[in-house]
């Protein structure tokens, strides 16, 4: 699933170039971040992370856990690596989830401090992997990006934390523009209400009023317990195919216009109260840090170019980078993997299938212990075996093994699972 966020295009093309910095991986228990950038921001954004996951469990009332497989984040400094990462530019943030786990793509023009954009950004687009994968519910596209908006102002201090502080970009949009009208934002369940035929400046126009007017309205049902009560059952309604209008209407007992004359009064009288949260004060994360050369940030950014692309028509264009690297630096145990990764599977040219095996068993042979190899190996297996292609039992075996390897170290991947039961069920 991929989710983008328009409405940051514009704040962020507005400041100004970066210092210098370096390639950096750095990593916690549940995320890992590359890209060329400065020591002390990459470890105040993870350390807001990993602080904001933790509470984003405590404000739903849930358990923490893991991730299943740690949130990749790539960050990038111009526009151009957006387009060649995700196909499109201009925008501050994209999330995507596939079967190799989660990755964020992040512009870090605009600063990772706490009253700086990128930050809000690289928490807004966690709030979609958390709400995804924790929330228990699929969430109308409108309420999904305005309930992020409103949890990305978090802010913690000494076991103190707060949700839905005043978010001043939308606060101004809100001021500066007409209002949509609230069908639009209600009936955008699936889909935004604006598309890639519209012109870069109108699409920002109608991306800059739709995300402030989806936050204001989940701020006031965050903020007013009896629509946070109606809530579920909206969500409940949705799901199960009744039109978002009438599913509005029957959970909040109140009709959209009127509902959107209530928030425009709401936002008139500018008291954004947020809601605070006590608990017990929480250690800063332990993170690891090393320096890349630059082929080893190419890579990185070939992993998450693979992760956007994964799939779909920008694949393609994926391998040909592959390739490139490869002629520059010679095929490595990661390139061979992403190619294999990409490789369109089909009947009609088994060849293809060939050489994804090929390449992703001389991966393995090269790092051996590689477990998002062995993930792939294994997909690859079934969907040959899916097309009828021609597997071998030795194949069957290995892919047995390759998944059971990867289940040990990840035991909540629901994927690797499914992928299990598959292999376990064919003859050998």
């Amino acid at each position: 699933m991929r989710f983008f966020s328009p409405f940051f295009c514009l704040l962020v093309l507005l400041w100004p170039a970066l210092a210098a910095a370096k390639p950096l991986r750095l990593s916690t228990d549940n995320f890992v971040l590359n890209g060329d950038i400065g020591e002390a921001k990459a470890k105040s954004l993870l350390i807001d992370l990993e602080l904001f996951r933790d509470s984003l469990f405590h404000f739903m009332g849930a358990e923490p856990e893991h991730e299943p497989i740690p949130v990749k984040i790539y960050v990038v400094r111009k526009e151009k690596e957006l387009k060649e990462i995700s196909g499109v530019s201009g925008f501050g943030g994209l999330y995507t989830q596939t079967y190799n786990g989660p990755s964020l793509l992040i512009n870090m023009r605009a600063g990772f401090g706490q009253a700086q954009q990128a930050r809000h950004i690289a928490l807004h687009e966690y709030s979609h992997h958390f709400m995804t994968t924790y929330g228990g519910a699929h969430y109308p596209r409108w309420y999904s990006e305005g309930l992020a908006d409103y949890l990305a102002t978090f802010t913690y201090k000494d076991g103190v934390y707060k949700m839905g502080e005043s978010y001043e970009p939308a606060s101004l949009a809100l001021t500066a523009f007409d209002w949509l009208p609230i069908d639009t934002l209600l009936e955008s369940v699936k889909d935004y209400p604006f598309d890639g035929g519209d012109s870069n400046l109108n699409r920002s126009l109608l991306g800059q009023k739709y995300y402030a007017q989806a936050w204001v309205m989940v701020h006031y049902i965050q903020s007013h317990k009896d629509y946070r009560a109606g809530l579920k059952d909206y969500i409940f309604r949705v799901n199960n195919g009744q039109d978002s209008l009438s599913a509005f209407e029957k959970a909040f007992k109140i009709g959209p216009k009127d509902f959107q004359e209530k928030i425009r009064a709401y936002h008139a009288k500018g008291d954004y109260k947020s809601r605070i949260f006590s608990r017990p004060p929480l250690p800063l994360p332990d993170i690891a840090t090393v320096k890349l050369a630059r082929a080893e940030l190419e890579l990185a950014k070939l992993s998450a170019q693979r992760d956007f692309s994964l799939g779909g028509p920008w694949a393609s264009e994926t391998i040909e980078a592959i390739k490139v690297y490869e002629q520059k630096y010679k095929p490595s145990p990661a390139s061979l993997m992403l190619k294999a990764d990409l490789a369109k599977i089909s009947h009609d040219d088994p060849e293809v299938f060939s050489q994804a095996l090929t390449n992703i068993y001389s991966s393995l042979a090269q790092e051996p212990d590689n477990l998002e190899a062995k993930l792939i190996a294994a997909r690859l297996t079934v969907n040959g075996d899916s097309l009828k292609l021609d597997i071998s039992p030795e194949q069957r075996g290995l892919a047995r093994q390759y998944i059971s390897d990867f289940l040990e170290a990840h035991p909540n991947h629901k994927y690797g699972w499914s992928l299990q039961r598959i292999i376990s069920a064919r003859a050998p």
